[in-house]
């Protein structure tokens, strides 16, 4: 790698062009930084299942654990199904990646 990178003769017999230094395209995020809609409702919902958890198995009380399980199960849905709001900005371009 290093040879086919560096050495020019070599990158001129495979008939490769100059290697062009990267450079970063401004206004192109590939990353959306815009916070979730249900982030603190998420928050609350995984603190109460935990909360829930430790008591089921401090008293040891399998109604508490089954109930947790079902809550657990009703959360892991909602998470799933839960939209992501997509928020354009009028000033920037954004491209499908």
């Amino acid at each position: 790698m290093f040879a086919a990178a560096y050495l020019q003769p070599l990158r001129g017999c495979c008939g490769q062009e100059e290697p062009q230094p990267y450079m970063d395209q401004k206004g192109l995020g590939k990353v959306s930084t815009n916070q979730w809609h249900v982030l603190n409702p998420m928050i609350a919902m995984v603190v109460a299942l935990v909360v829930l958890l430790i008591v089921a198995l401090q008293f040891g009380n399998i109604t508490l654990f089954l109930i947790f399980i079902f809550a657990w199960c009703i959360g892991l849905l909602l998470l799933i199904c839960t939209l992501v709001l997509d928020e354009e900005n009028e000033d920037s371009e954004s491209e499908d990646f």
